[in-house]
Parts: C-alpha cells; sequence; structure tokens
C-alpha cells in the first residue's frame, strides 16, 4: 500500500506540475484570427495582437461560453486555467498529505478512502472556479449599465452646451474613471485609429460584454451618423429609461436580498425555539418526577 501511494503521489505531483507549466506558458497567437482583424480594420495594432478573438466579425459567429464570461471580467482565459488546475492539486494533494502526516504519527488511514477523498477533491477544485462566474458576470453587467447611464448623462449635457456628437461622446469619456469608462475610452479610440464609426466599435463592445443598453445607444448613434437624425433628444430619452431601469433594477435587487434573509432568520428562530423548548421540557420533566417522590420531614 505503502509503494501504491507513493506511486500516485508521484503521478499526481508531476502531472500537476506539468499542466502548471503548460498553462503558464503564452499562447500562440492565431494568425487567422490576425488575418481576419487587419482584413477588418486595415492595420495590425497591439490591442489587436493581444485580443484577436474579442472581435464580433459576423453576427453568428459567438465564442465559447467561458471565453464570454472572462471577457465581461477583464480575466484572460490562461490565468483562469491556471487557477483552476491550482485548486486540482490542491484539493488533491491537501487529504495526501495529512494522511502522510497520519502515518507519521502512527496511524495508518484506509488508502483507498483516502485516495477517493483526493479525487473527490480535486474534481471540487477544478470545478469551482466556474461555479460563481455567472453571478460575477452578472454584477458586471449591471455596474456596467449603471455607468452607462451616467456617461449618457453626461453626453447629454455636453450636447446641450452645444458640442458635437463625436466631441460630446470623447470627452465624456475622458472624464470619469473605472473599468467602464476605459472600456468606451478604448473602442473611442479604436474607431479614431481605424476610421471607422464609433457605433460600429459600440456595437461590438456590446457583443463582447453583453450589455443591451450599449448596443441600443449603438443604434442610436448609428441613426445619427449615417441618416443625420437628431440624436441628443434619443440620447436624453435614453438616459431617462435607463435612470429608471437602474431604480426598478436597484428595489429588485433590495427585495431578492430581503427574501433570501428569511431563511437564516427562519432557520435561528426554530433553534431558538428547539433550543428553549428542550430546556423548558426538561424542566417539566425533572419537577414532576420530583413530586412524585414523598418529602422527608426532619422533625426535631
Amino acid at each position: 500500500m505503502s509503494a501504491l501511494l507513493a506511486a500516485v503521489l508521484g503521478a499526481v505531483f508531476g502531472g500537476g506540475l506539468l499542466l502548471l507549466i503548460r498553462s503558464a506558458r503564452p499562447k500562440p497567437t492565431d494568425l487567422s484570427e490576425l488575418i481576419k482583424v487587419v482584413s477588418t480594420t486595415g492595420q495590425l495594432s497591439a490591442d489587436s495582437i493581444s485580443r484577436p478573438a474579442t472581435k464580433s466579425g459576423s453576427a453568428g459567429e459567438r465564442r465559447d461560453d467561458i471565453d464570454a464570461k472572462l471577457r465581461v471580467l477583464g480575466k484572460d482565459r490562461r490565468t483562469h486555467d491556471f487557477e483552476k488546475l491550482t485548486a486540482m492539486v490542491v484539493g488533491f494533494s491537501l487529504p495526501l498529505l495529512l494522511g502522510a502526516l497520519a502515518l507519521l504519527s502512527g496511524f495508518q488511514p484506509p488508502v483507498l478512502v483516502l485516495l477517493a477523498v483526493s479525487v473527490a477533491l480535486g474534481v471540487g477544485g477544478f470545478l469551482y472556479p466556474d461555479v460563481p462566474l455567472a453571478e460575477q458576470v452578472e454584477e458586471r453587467r449591471r455596474a456596467f449599465r449603471h455607468a452607462l447611464g451616467a456617461y449618457l448623462e453626461l453626453v447629454s449635457i455636453l450636447l446641450a452646451g452645444g458640442a458635437g456628437t463625436q466631441t460630446a461622446l470623447e470627452a465624456a469619456a475622458r472624464s470619469g474613471d473605472g473599468w467602464v469608462f476605459d472600456e468606451l475610452r478604448t473602442a473611442l479610440d479604436r474607431a479614431a485609429a481605424t476610421n471607422r464609426g464609433s457605433w460600429e466599435l459600440f456595437g461590438e463592445l456590446a457583443d463582447e460584454l453583453g450589455v443591451d443598453d450599449l448596443r441600443d445607444l449603438a443604434s442610436s448613434l448609428a441613426l445619427a451618423g449615417g441618416h443625420g437624425a437628431r440624436v441628443r433628444e434619443s440620447l436624453v430619452a435614453k438616459a431617462d429609461a435607463m435612470r429608471h431601469s437602474m431604480v426598478t433594477d436597484l428595489e429588485s435587487m433590495a427585495e431578492t436580498r430581503t427574501e433570501k434573509m428569511i431563511i437564516p432568520v427562519a432557520i435561528m428562530t426554530v433553534g431558538l425555539t428547539a433550543f428553549v423548548g428542550y430546556g423548558a421540557m426538561t424542566a417539566i420533566a425533572g419537577g414532576g418526577a420530583g413530586a412524585n417522590v414523598p418529602s422527608i420531614d426532619a422533625g426535631p
């Protein structure tokens, strides 16, 4: 059994180390994606090299769901895979290390049970980093919508002051901080560098992040840029609609969190009732038993 355990430990550590080294190596850039970017934008930039797959291309092209979530979170797929492999190696190795310590202390745990627990924790560690992605993406998109509402307010104010549409978009994007304004500034800079309309890059960014409000903004800007429509009224209306949507969203979040608090409160109430009820029943039972015992008169 000791030889089998040593062989399994060696294989796991060796395989985990190999996977970690391979995941840490830089991934080669796909030349077909670069050719597609160059043919679309007309130039090859550092941003195109680092993120060639984030281009939406045609309407029917969709990336892997995990890649789309990681794009919203601003994480690299290689970093995410490294976290998964690290969690897997740690989850698999921890029971084996505890078993080795138990062997050194003189206690011999069942090897098969130890291996089963190690495999279960290893699989769980590998899958766990994917579990919170959906909730994190939803929080990230909600934050983007809130910041986009503030951005539209700034654009509306600049347009009311007499600024042009493009000038208002760029000035409003450069007046804010945070990752949302960084994404908007990057899209506007790419539009200026590639001589494309800002609505095109906003549309691509909306496809990458999955934010419908940004796609609506791109459609409004496309009408202004392609058909000469008045954009200020549509942007003001969009900002008002987003403001009411954010209020409704916040109210819904508050109600959802209030409903979630019912479960722990109910559990605490049941636990307190059981604790007090057990003490009361014990006291009643003790008092009833004491009543049946005859009293002894210790007279003079």
